[in-house]
């Protein structure tokens, strides 16, 4: 077995038992979340005041390189394909008294994985952002929730430059932004 099939069924079983668990309880306490921009995760309501939802999100990007050529240079084609995966984990601190609206703010730690095919890079990105939201109960089942907040940006890429100048050369990037998501909950 691979170890990102045991990962996948370590993930599944914490899942599973979690919502089991919280099954026989009056209020759902742990719910699938999907939310814009892209992400999926699970929200679990630690106690009335506090919740943790770990959340991930990932793409993949192809690009496709084409010259036609010229006197100097011949015609080229070249593929260069990206994975980017971006697990993260935000808690919720909870305002006000537990009613159908809640209002929240809300840390969040995001890091960054990113791999490329036909590159020697080597990268390290984190997340950090702050964010007031408010989640809104439509049901005993069914959520919304939206949020706003400031996003720290940080991210360190190294890469190896070929020859006739071979070297590594380090690009550091920092930077604010600001942040906002909107999103359900599927309470189990």
């Amino acid at each position: 077995m691979t170890v990102r099939m045991v990962r996948t069924a370590v993930l599944m079983l914490l899942v599973c038992g979690v919502g089991r668990a919280a099954y026989a309880q009056d209020a759902p306490r742990v719910g699938l979340t999907m939310g814009y921009p892209g992400s999926i995760g699970v929200l679990w309501h630690v106690t009335d005041r506090i919740a943790i939802r770990p959340e991930i999100d990932f793409f993949r990007t192809r690009v496709t390189f084409e010259s036609s050529g010229s006197a100097l240079l011949p015609a080229n084609e070249d593929e260069d394909t990206s994975r980017v995966i971006r697990p993260g984990v935000s808690a919720l601190f909870y305002l006000g008294p537990m009613e159908d609206l809640r209002t929240y703010v809300s840390p969040r730690l995001v890091a960054v994985s990113t791999e490329t095919s036909n590159s020697d890079q080597d990268s390290s990105n984190y997340l950090v952002s702050g964010s007031f939201g408010a989640q809104y109960r439509l049901g005993t089942r069914f959520a919304v929730f939206g949020e706003v907040g400031i996003e720290y940006s940080r991210s360190e890429t190294r890469f190896s430059v070929p020859s006739p100048i071979s070297g590594t050369t380090t690009v550091r990037r920092n930077g604010v932004a600001s942040r906002s998501g909107v999103g359900v909950v599927l309470y189990f």
